[in-house]
């Protein structure tokens, strides 16, 4: 069964390296390099001239009270927009929960870059608690 589990991960992290190249051309991260891939796997977003939108799954324990911030940058690292995912299921589980998210926000110039940042939510505000997986994209 462990060995199961083991080839799944593998699978998952080669799935996130690739997502990597597809929404943002260049070196994929190495497999090592994907933090916390066993708490949330992010879909490949879908950018439009203003509106990004995200599916995907995370552990229950990266909610609270059924949703999780996400935030997205520009290439300077100013906020466009921060929104809650909202939990597609029951959130109070150990398990993969699914999650969608759409982000509105000001129009960026074409082929420009900008950071997706999925957080889980902290309530206890402890900086020990904070986690975060960043994704590149393309506007």
């Amino acid at each position: 069964m462990k060995i199961l589990w083991t080839l799944i991960a593998v699978f998952i992290l080669t799935v996130l390296a690739g997502i990597a190249v597809l929404v943002l051309p260049g070196k994929a991260p190495a497999p090592a390099e994907q933090p916390y891939a066993d708490l949330i796997q992010p879909g490949t977003p879908v950018v439009t001239p203003t509106t990004l939108t995200i599916n995907g799954e995370a552990r229950g324990g990266w909610y609270f009270e059924g949703s999780f911030p996400i935030e997205l940058k520009d290439a300077a690292g100013v906020r466009l927009v921060l929104v809650p995912a909202q939990a597609q299921s029951d959130w109070m589980t150990a398990e993969w929960v699914p999650f969608a998210a759409t982000l509105n926000y000001p129009a960026q110039p074409a082929g420009s870059h900008g950071t997706l940042i999925l957080r889980n939510d902290n309530p206890s505000g402890l900086p020990q608690n904070d986690k975060s997986v960043s994704l590149p994209v393309t506007f």
